[in-house]
């Protein structure tokens, strides 16, 4: 009675054998592991993960003095994007006294800028913007914010000049040093000589 049963189901016994034995097998296999492998070590990723995307830059405080007439004279923390105009705000806007036309209020502002607003008699004598020496005031040529106009007219550049020191800013950023100029196509030791005295890069 119990072998024609056998007969007809002895391949479905086998495959369940095996699959008990090969369970068995995989079962001691992870046991014998240990603690430091995990199912990444015994299945490896066919996949290797997503790459993170990089933070988004941050714009980096800089500090403006601000002086002359306005209401609240001082340092002020801004950031590069700013302008002139959003410091003379933050600073109480200007005085009665102000001379307000000698102010470039787009101007964008950099670290340790010297905002200074004239006052009606000093007039347009006196410039908005500028940068302490320990000589006093200097009315430097900032070469990372002027614009081909301004450049024209320093000793030794022309239009042609003016032109490819703006080309070579917008092709390479800001400069760095005053020295870089000599970078710049068409000038040379003796131009550079002729110009340091006139320019900045702050």
């Amino acid at each position: 009675m119990l072998q024609p049963v056998l007969d007809k189901y002895k391949y479905l016994l086998i495959a369940v054998i095996i699959l008990l034995v090969a369970g068995c097998a995989f079962y001691y296999h992870l046991n014998q592991a240990g603690e430091d492998d995990s199912v990444e070590d015994i299945f490896p990723q066919a996949v290797p993960p997503l790459e993170e995307e990089p933070e988004e830059s941050v714009e980096r405080d800089i500090f403006v003095d601000v002086k002359g007439a306005v209401r609240k004279p001082g340092i002020y923390k801004a950031v590069q994007s700013e302008r002139v105009n959003d410091l003379i705000i933050r600073a109480g806007g200007f005085t009665e006294e102000a001379h307000e036309e000698s102010v470039n209020l787009a101007q964008k502002v950099l670290d340790e800028m010297v905002i200074y607003v004239p006052t009606e008699d000093e007039g347009g004598e006196v410039p908005s913007t500028e940068f302490l020496t320990g000589q006093g005031h200097s009315e430097l040529l900032n070469i990372n914010q002027a614009s081909e106009q301004d450049f024209d007219g320093l000793p030794g550049i022309g239009p042609a000049k003016a032109k490819a020191i703006i080309e070579y800013r917008k092709e390479n950023g800001p400069f760095k040093a005053v020295e870089e100029l000599k970078d710049v196509t068409g000038i040379g030791e003796a131009t550079f000589e002729r110009l340091k005295e006139n320019i900045t890069v702050n």
